[in-house]
């Protein structure tokens, strides 16, 4: 760009930013301000516009940067059902932005679609980079300013490319002549039709269309195609043999990658993964494999924190191959393997990184919420809130169903006229284990009953309609029955459920707040055969709620299930079986 552009442009946009709207950045993050030539309109995916830009640190830590670039439009619906645009930038020269690794070629994203607090993103490749994919791109959160206009906030992220500090696999180059046509290999299961040349299409084993794009090279010579088409036709082949000791699938992906992959897509339920932006890499050489990744686009996850489905089940994208990969013994055990460790080693460090990554992007998320008042993320402690309890819920969803864990995560809400009966996350029970779940400082006024997010896992009510409770006194419920009625306000509700049997559970009002040392049999109470002990005086209550034995210290009992309340410390107590 010449100086006497650069000039005119300066001075267009200094009368832009006297025009434009009156919202600034929040000053808290780096500020990228990118001015196009002539002030030109960036409205082409296609098509490049030159321009300038400069980074301001912000009393960050980050390196202030300034050059000359080219800007065009990226992403499908992003880029054309928001006002709030994504970008593609090429700088002039490789810079180390934000301090991110040297390269020219990075995103701006903008994650008009993200309404989860900006995480969706950063949760999947922070996963992504935890259980140990080869590569997962980084990304740096940004203010904007384009041509004068704050934009609002952004994430810088690294695009995904052929490069020794990205996808470090051989740069196969487009129409290659060579005898060895085996890589590298970058390649995307697609669900966009793209031009013939583009991309090539096989049929699944289900009888399903599966384009892949090849991203790198882009153009193929017929000796080129013929080995991708003949690869792909090969792994799937595998895939769908349908014997689970089956390993001839391994021969041609790398298993490492394969469940690494898959568990980072399950963990986030990201139910779009094998539908598209599913990437896949393979290195030059006659017995190198197929890796699946990098990750890419979580746009479609975190949606429902009660979700007991696997990503290819129930829903409305098909997922290539991964239901058919999950039969194999092998990759079972990988798999296994993945989800545990992520478990015990870097479940609490995701939750580490949320509070840091909110503490970070707070105030410009508020501001950037100011300037896109459809679509802003106007309530970030709830979606905090929500999103943590998504991942505590699917981690152990996940670990219950491949028989890691024997505890079914709970599902299970209080629902009533003061909710709009809705299974909402602030009325979730949490499991302290022995079947016990608590809920903490609640008000109740009208009708309610106990329920799962789909009413059919559980359903628990009463036996006469509008039964009413009273505190400190547990109540059976009846599985599919009538509601229930109380009013007031109550520090803690525990129910006592066994899914195995349902008809023996209780609710209980407390007017004090319990503990997880409250709920544990065993804490305060001494039994031999029939007759129950106790240091500090306490009260027997049969299944129905009745009172049969008050402020003893002990008491015999005919053999039966009884609750047992002691202060506060309320045990369920089989006599005499």
């Amino acid at each position: 760009m010449s100086l006497l552009h650069k000039i005119c442009a300066a001075a267009v946009c200094l009368f832009a930013s006297a025009t434009a709207n009156a919202i600034e950045p929040s000053g808290t993050l780096p500020v990228m301000t990118i001015t196009t030539e002539n002030s030109q309109a960036i409205t082409s995916k296609e098509d490049y516009v030159s321009a300038t830009y400069s980074i301001d640190p912000k009393g960050t830590d980050v390196e202030a940067f300034s050059g000359d670039l080219q800007i065009r439009g990226r992403g499908n619906y992003t880029w054309t059902g928001f006002d709030k645009k994504p970008y593609r930038i090429k700088l002039d020269k490789k810079a180390g932005l934000l301090g991110m690794k040297s390269n020219k070629h990075f995103g701006l994203l903008a994650h008009a679609d993200d309404s989860r607090a900006f995480l969706r993103n950063p949760i999947g490749f922070f996963i992504s980079k935890a259980v140990g994919l080869a590569w997962t791109p980084d990304m740096r959160p940004v203010e904007v300013i384009l041509n004068g206009d704050y934009i609002g906030l952004y994430f810088l992220t690294e695009l995904i490319r052929v490069d020794k500090d990205r996808v470090d696999i051989y740069d196969q180059e487009d129409e290659e002549a060579t005898p060895d046509p085996t890589g590298g290999w970058l390649c995307e299961i697609d669900n966009y039709e793209e031009a013939p040349s583009e991309q090539i299409t096989i049929t699944e084993g289900d009888g399903s269309l599966m384009r892949i794009t090849h991203k790198s090279p882009e153009i193929l010579n017929a000796e080129q195609e013929k080995f991708l088409r003949d690869q792909y036709e090969a792994m799937n082949t595998a895939i769908y043999n349908s014997d689970p000791a089956s390993t001839a699938w391994s021969d041609l992906i790398d298993v490492a990658s394969a469940t690494r992959f898959y568990v980072t897509q399950e963990i986030t339920d990201n139910y779009e993964s094998y539908h598209g932006s599913c990437y896949m890499f393979r290195d030059r050489g006659k017995d190198k494999k197929w890796n699946f990744g990098p990750v890419w686009d979580f746009g479609s996850t975190l949606a429902d924190e009660n979700s007991r489905l696997f990503i290819w089940q129930g829903r409305e994208h098909h997922q290539h191959w991964i239901e058919q990969m999950n039969k194999f013994t092998s990759f079972q055990e990988e798999r296994n393997a993945v989800m545990e460790d992520f478990a015990k080693n870097h479940y609490d460090d995701l939750m580490t990184y949320i509070d840091q990554f909110i503490a970070q992007i707070s105030d410009a998320a508020a501001t950037d919420a100011q300037r896109w008042p459809k679509y802003g993320n106007t309530d970030i402690p709830y979606q905090v809130e929500y999103v943590k309890r998504f991942l505590k819920n699917r981690v152990s969803y996940l670990m219950y169903a491949w028989g890691m864990s024997e505890e079914m995560p709970a599902d299970i809400y209080l629902r009533g006229e003061f909710n709009g009966w809705a299974a909402e996350p602030r009325y979730q029970f949490r499991s302290t284990g022995d079947n016990v779940y608590l809920l903490d400082d609640v008000t109740l006024d009208g009708i309610f009953k106990i329920g799962s997010f789909d009413w059919t896992t559980v359903d628990l009510g009463g036996f006469e309609d509008n039964n009413t409770l009273q505190p400190d006194q547990p109540y059976t419920l009846n599985p599919k029955g009538c509601n229930l009625t109380a009013t007031g306000t109550f520090p803690s509700v525990r129910l006592v459920y066994d899914p195995k049997e349902p008809e023996k559970a209780t609710l209980e009002l407390l007017t004090k707040k319990a503990g997880i040392d409250d709920v544990t049999t065993g804490a305060v109470f001494e039994v031999s055969g029939t007759t129950i002990a106790s240091a500090e005086p306490f009260s027997i209550y049969d299944l129905s709620g009745r009172c049969v034995t008050r402020d003893v210290t002990a008491a015999t009992m005919a053999p039966g299930l009884y609750i047992v309340n002691a202060g506060g410390h309320v045990a369920k107590i089989a006599l005499g079986r």
